[in-house]
């Protein structure tokens, strides 16, 4: 795969989430069935990207491996093409960007 424009490093709120972790020892546990499901982290804990911040593809292939994957958007009316790391994306799930003027929700 080819290396793209990329997004956004704001990893400082990760630091947020090992706070929540280590606070909340006492994970929810729900029977389903045979089954249990436990609640490990508390709703929100992990902060979506409100603010991504983009760099050049010459900028992006100093640091990305040429097989890093990418989730790819391109606004079809102005041409516009946008990459988000699934690196980032893992540690995120949820970026809240704009696209031709329009706000999107890019969900992992």
């Amino acid at each position: 795969m080819k290396k793209a424009i990329l997004l956004a490093a704001v990893l400082a709120s990760l630091g947020g989430v090992q706070k929540l972790w280590a606070q909340n020892r006492s994970f929810q546990q729900e029977k389903i069935g045979d089954s249990t499901m436990v609640t490990v982290l508390v709703p929100d804990a992990i902060p979506a990207l409100s603010q991504p911040v983009f760099v050049s593809r010459q900028e992006a292939e100093k640091w990305m491996a040429d097989d890093e994957p990418v989730l790819g958007l391109v606004d079809p009316v102005t041409g516009v093409a946008k990459a988000y790391s699934l690196w980032h994306l893992d540690r995120h799930e949820i970026v809240n960007d704009r696209i031709g003027g329009k706000p999107i929700a890019v969900t992992w």
